[in-house]
């Protein structure tokens, strides 16, 4: 799993603990909501559902080796900071490597043109030379009226 995705995962997570953190704030702050989870039994369970949950996510963030929030923003400036260095290098490399690619590519092109080339002056050479070999044949075998 990439960078990126580990801190979005992350970051879900601290955004989960931190409204489950909010809300656990309003029960405990609140002496009503006190009196209700004395009183009633659901509203106990709803009060340690939410302890419950906020205490999974704060042992999952350690877990992955996060502290909360903060951890979280700073990684994600480290994250940004590599993006803007990294991903201009990368791009500029690839551009290199593009170029040179195009110029090997060319210069296979001059040489395969070459050979075509190199090829074709020796079949006309060895047609010449054929042409001149059968005309010296032919006049070789020609009825001599000279005599």
């Amino acid at each position: 799993m990439n960078k990126p995705s580990k801190i979005k995962k992350m970051k879900d997570k601290v955004t989960k603990l931190e409204k489950t953190e909010q809300e656990l704030d309003k029960l405990i702050n609140s002496p009503g909501e006190a009196a209700k989870r004395l009183v009633s039994k659901k509203a106990r369970q709803h009060y340690e559902e939410l302890q419950h949950e906020a205490n999974h996510y704060r042992d999952n963030l350690k877990e992955k080796g996060y502290k909360g929030a903060e951890d979280l923003s700073k990684r994600q400036g480290e994250i940004r900071g590599l993006e803007e260095k990294i991903v201009p290098r990368i791009e500029k490399e690839i551009k290199v490597k593009e170029h040179t690619i195009e110029t090997i590519s060319g210069i296979f092109d001059a040489i395969q043109q070459a050979t075509h080339s190199e090829t074709f002056t020796q079949q006309r050479q060895q047609l010449r030379k054929m042409r001149s070999t059968n005309i010296n044949r032919a006049k070789d075998q020609e009825p001599d009226f000279s005599r």
